[in-house]
């Protein structure tokens, strides 16, 4: 019987990632002591920890979201308010995109949960399959919103890149704009035209699920807390030298999570389940900051021949692809590309 084929994990891909760019870094000519001191000073550099600590907070606010108890009436309304397989899977896209450009935990967990709920509609029919790719398929645009890292970090006065990015010239721009609203319609398209193969009509509404108990709303732990989260956010509106950055992002959706919660019992028991979601990332950010150390040579001779081939635009776009398919994150693709890309434009003030 012939084995099944297994599947490299996030941190196998990682780790090979890593050993291939050691190895690489070696047979350049740097000697072994000189990589280990490299790697050794990274991997624990105080501002790429923030960054992760970061990114585990944004993660974990989202899936607190989705804990809330507007998320279920909120599922049962898009759900009703579509009669066919198609439509509901059309619609699924386009709820899912607009959570994952708000944050990108959220839209994960929220899409999953209409994609449940809408093939608990059809028991007879195949449809789980479609309606899980229809609500995973917001993930593909979620980077253009507020759940974009790279921008995020780049916009704030802590980045990596000792430059500021304005969220104007990233997020908000025509062409970021322009690109995410063409790319959820086409992908709500493509949906609708995969649906048509599914002719059943819902067999039972979705039920909304059993309320839970919990204490009283009112806690002064619970609104001192909020108070403490929303002092980024105060400085950010009252100081206008402070651009909204991924402090202000991870703030805002603290607040909001535990605006949401009945109470902080319920905040911090769903803070202990979302963290579970983030262990992967508590893991695979250092070894991506290890392969930032290793590939600065590397990543700086392809940004010069890119610039050098006078298609920097389709060859930044090309390199983002693959390194996507290589380093499966945003904020870690950001992390080992950006330094290069950053040296491309300082060498060459005519490309940006």
């Amino acid at each position: 019987m012939a084995k099944s084929l297994k599947i490299p994990t996030p941190i196998d891909i990682a780790i090979t990632l890593f050993l291939l760019m050691f190895g690489i870094t070696l047979i350049s000519g740097t000697s072994i002591i000189d990589a280990i001191s490299s790697v050794s000073k990274t991997i624990f550099a105080p501002n790429l920890l923030g960054f992760l600590l970061k990114m585990v907070w944004i993660l974990v606010a989202g899936y607190i979201l989705t804990q809330s108890a507007l998320i279920d009436p909120s599922v049962r309304w898009v759900l009703s308010r579509f009669k066919t397989v198609r439509a509901q899977g059309a619609a699924i896209v386009f709820f899912a995109s607009v959570a994952a450009l708000i944050n990108w935990g959220f839209g994960l967990i929220f899409g999953a949960m209409l994609a449940q709920k809408a093939a608990d509609l059809y028991p007879k029919e195949h449809t789980k399959g479609y309606f899980a790719a229809c609500g995973y398929t917001a993930l593909a645009i979620w980077h253009g919103g507020l759940s974009g890292s790279a921008p995020l970090q780049a916009a704030g006065p802590g980045s990596f890149l000792g430059i500021t990015i304005p969220l104007s010239q990233s997020i908000g721009g025509t062409l970021n704009l322009t690109m995410s609203g063409f790319l959820v319609l086409i992908y709500m398209l493509v949906a609708y035209w995969l649906g048509c193969r599914f002719s059943a009509s819902p067999m039972q509404h979705p039920q909304p699920r059993e309320a839970i108990k919990h204490a009283p709303f009112f806690s002064v732990s619970k609104y001192g807390l909020i108070a403490l989260f929303i002092c980024p956010l105060a400085q950010w509106t009252f100081d206008a030298a402070v651009s909204f950055s991924l402090n202000q992002s991870v703030a805002l959706f603290l607040v909001l999570g535990l605006l949401l919660s009945p109470s902080l019992e319920a905040f911090i028991r769903s803070f202990g389940e979302g963290l579970k979601t983030a262990q992967d990332i508590i893991i695979q950010f250092p070894i991506y900051f290890g392969v930032l150390a290793l590939s600065k040579t590397s990543v700086a001779a392809i940004s010069a021949w890119i610039s050098a081939s006078g298609y920097a635009e389709v060859g930044v776009f090309l390199s983002a692809a693959i390194a996507n398919l290589l380093v499966p994150s945003g904020g870690g693709q950001w992390v080992i590309q950006a330094p290069g890309l950053v040296t491309m434009l300082n060498d060459n003030p005519d490309l940006s």
